[in-house]
């Protein structure tokens, strides 16, 4: 038998599950990037740090929050058509768990971007130079995204949030869903084992990883 889409879905998965993601995400980022105003550029000048400006100060919060909130929904997308929404008989989704299956796609997708962002973003807060600057020498920033944990996590997150995005759209069949549940679980690990932002070892933080790379670079000193 010919699997096809959940009848009456079409019409309903058209921009409801972006419209979701973006709207929260929206709400999420705009908050990161008021607090970043407050707090941020007050905490770089007591500290001596240089300043990579506004763009990272402000897209580096927001975008963190934006791709937070598009990792909650995929997880909870997930959960809810894996757990909570009985199939059909013949093992294809219902019409409740292929809108939540369509709403992961989509949230995973959107969590993909935010993670590849991040990498630059990460890069110029770490190193406190303008992205303008981290994109000018393209092979040391490939350099630096394997030599900053952070920024490896990051590309990892990107990745594994691709690779789900697709798989998510593809699947109909209840069956996988738990095995997409227990993916996107798994595409967590990554920045939460390495991104590990309030407790930095001055002598290894990525400020001071790229400093070293960067000054290397700039002053001759590779061997």
């Amino acid at each position: 038998m010919i699997e096809t889409e959940p009848s009456g879905a079409d019409t309903l998965v058209v921009g409801r599950p972006i419209r979701k993601v973006l709207g929260w995400g929206v709400i999420a980022a705009i908050t990161a990037a008021a607090l970043a105003r407050a707090s941020t550029s007050e905490a770089l000048r007591l500290l001596g740090l240089p300043d990579p400006g506004p763009l990272t100060i402000y897209g580096l919060p927001a975008v963190m929050a934006f791709g937070e909130v598009a990792a909650v929904m995929t997880v909870g997308s997930l959960l809810l058509a894996a757990v909570l929404v009985p199939p059909q008989a013949s093992g294809v989704l219902d019409v409740d768990g292929y809108l939540a299956l369509r709403t992961a796609s989509v949230a995973a997708a959107i969590w993909a971007v935010c993670a590849a962002l991040l990498v630059p973003l990460t890069l110029s807060d770490s190193s406190g130079q303008p992205l303008s600057v981290v994109f000018a020498d393209p092979g040391l920033f490939a350099r630096a995204i394997s030599d900053i944990d952070v920024t490896t996590a990051w590309a990892w997150t990107a990745g594994l949030a691709l690779v789900l995005a697709i798989a998510c759209r593809l699947t109909l069949r209840y069956s996988w869903t738990p095995l997409l549940l227990a993916f996107a679980l798994f595409s967590l690990l990554p920045r939460h084992c390495r991104v590990t932002p309030l407790r930095v070892d001055p002598t290894t933080s990525p400020r001071t990883v790229w400093f070293c790379i960067s000054s290397r670079r700039r002053f001759g000193w590779e061997e």
